[in-house]
């Protein structure tokens, strides 16, 4: 299913598919700055992903964005535009409500790609776990908490390094100009 919206990017639904997702804070606002509510959003990426049947693979949560890596499910009723609502939606609502904020728009919009050859997805997975290096938050992706990296690290990291190695992430567009 392929669905096209005026004033944002087209989204294109595939059952089973590997999908790599972004998603963007309005006017690039640290809503996410305060390690209680990455952590918050981190929980809830799980519970939605899980709730629509998505598989999350790899992800990392920063200030004012993250990037993730899922898997659809196989049938076609649980798209990612739903699951990415309900999910903006709810955490809209508690980092409004532990701002003491009522209202405040939070997200602005978020982007998928389907992931289609190997080394475009071992390409990505480094993207993601080394963005936290990029955007200066911290020194090594081991450091951060906020991401899949460290999890990974520990159940495979010789695979993880050879990852690291074949598959370089500065080279890969994607949209992060936060």
């Amino acid at each position: 299913m392929y669905k096209t919206y005026k004033h944002n990017p087209p989204h294109l639904f595939l059952p089973g598919q590997l999908y790599f997702i972004t998603g963007a804070t309005y006017k690039k606002t640290d809503f996410l700055a305060p390690d209680a509510i990455k952590k918050s959003f981190l929980e809830q990426l799980f519970f939605y992903t899980h709730k629509f049947g998505w598989e999350l693979r790899f992800w990392s949560v920063l200030n004012n964005h993250y990037h993730a890596i899922a898997q659809a499910p196989r049938r076609e009723t649980c798209s990612l535009s739903k699951l990415i609502h309900d999910l903006h939606s709810f955490s809209a609502k508690e980092i409004n409500a532990k701002n003491r904020a009522k209202g405040v728009r939070v997200w602005w919009n978020y982007w998928d790609s389907c992931i289609t050859y190997e080394r475009s997805y071992f390409a990505r997975i480094n993207y993601i776990h080394w963005n936290c290096v990029k955007h200066g938050l911290a020194e090594s992706p081991m450091e951060y908490e906020f991401s899949s990296y460290p999890l990974y690290m520990e159940r495979s990291a010789g695979e993880m390094k050879e990852i690291e190695t074949k598959s370089p992430w500065d080279k890969i567009e994607v949209m992060d100009d936060f």
